[in-house]
């Protein structure tokens, strides 16, 4: 194995570990240097803190009577998104390609 297919093989790593939370530290401690990894980095970063703030907000609403029912749909719905929009990232990973997640892919939380 070249050295190149080495580092494509370690870019294709920490870029789908930048989509299952927490390991997304692994590629932002060892790749502040590669824009590809960053950018999937950031692209999981922002999906997990999305997800964790929707999730918050339906728990929150989860728990009032009568109107607590949204809560448990709209939680199920961001586990589902949350999952869909991880695999469609994995899958620009593997394809070699920077592409923006839909809704949140514009975030910009690392620079």
């Amino acid at each position: 194995m070249s050295t190149n297919d080495g580092n494509s093989s370690n870019r294709t790593l920490f870029g789908v570990l930048a989509y299952i939370p927490p390991l997304f530290l692994i590629g932002f401690l060892t790749s502040k240097n590669d824009e590809f990894i960053m950018f999937h980095v950031n692209q999981g970063l922002t999906l997990t803190l999305a997800a964790f703030v929707i999730g918050i907000a339906s728990g929150i609403i989860s728990a009032i009577p009568i109107i607590g029912f949204i809560g448990y749909i709209t939680g199920s719905l961001i586990g589902l998104a949350t999952t869909v929009l991880a695999i469609m990232g994995i899958i620009n990973v593997v394809n070699n390609q920077m592409k923006e997640l839909p809704v949140i892919g514009q975030i910009r939380l690392i620079k």
